[in-house]
């Protein structure tokens, strides 16, 4: 094999690997602004649908420029996500423009999409774990992409999910650090779980208070 040839092999991955990202993250942002705008979402923003979906520099750049990032995403995904995106927009710009790019890179980008997931639940970070299996080659997966420490614990989730629920339906409206602190959790968990939940809306009160609630005010 000659240089070039591995050479191409790795950025076939690595560009694999960011599709596969680009695909899952769509639908974390899809289900944010779908709870917070109805299933119309898209129209309230000027940009091409078709390119958020598939692009990962614009669906990144979308999700981390201020305004989307602090009006609907930073109380959801946390700040330790932007610095990831941020991170992974660097690895989309250096293969898109013909950047150097390794062997060892490969696993870098891998871990730091798991890690991006991570963030968000188990759930996800396992879903794209097991994506990456079937993706990456030629790497050693026990360091870059661990996926023998990462299961999707459903019944755990169900029960953070219910005791969130059973919360909110006996203080609506409330704030999800209130919830946060009256069940010793994550504030961050709270959010991501409540978006998850169908029939609740993030609203703001008459003093702008952001809260979660069951009806909007």
């Amino acid at each position: 094999m000659t240089e070039q040839d591995a050479e191409s092999i790795i950025r076939a991955q690595i560009d694999r690997i960011l599709r596969q990202l680009t695909d899952q993250l769509f639908e974390v942002v899809n289900t944010i602004l779908t709870q917070k705008r109805g299933q119309e979402w898209d129209s309230s923003f000027s940009f091409n649908l078709s390119e958020l979906r598939r692009d990962t520099g614009t669906l990144i750049r979308f999700v981390v420029s201020n305004d989307n990032w602090h009006e609907h995403f930073a109380l959801v995904l946390g700040t330790q996500s932007r610095a990831l995106l941020f991170e992974l927009r660097d690895w989309r710009n250096r293969l898109a423009h013909n950047g150097s790019l390794d062997k060892s890179d490969i696993g870098r980008v891998a871990d730091t999409g798991r890690r991006l997931f991570a963030q968000f639940s188990k759930h996800d970070e396992a879903a794209f774990v097991r994506a990456l299996q079937s993706i990456v080659t030629n790497i050693d997966h026990s360091n870059s992409i661990p996926s023998g420490d990462i299961s999707y614990d459903s019944g755990r989730d169900a029960e953070l999910s219910a005791v969130i629920h059973r919360y909110l339906s006996e203080h609506e409206p409330a704030t999800a650090r209130d919830i946060a602190q009256a069940i010793n959790c994550q504030r961050s968990a709270v959010n991501r779980e409540l978006y998850r939940l169908e029939g609740h809306l993030f609203v703001k009160t008459n003093d702008s208070t952001p809260v979660w609630s069951t009806t909007r005010n």
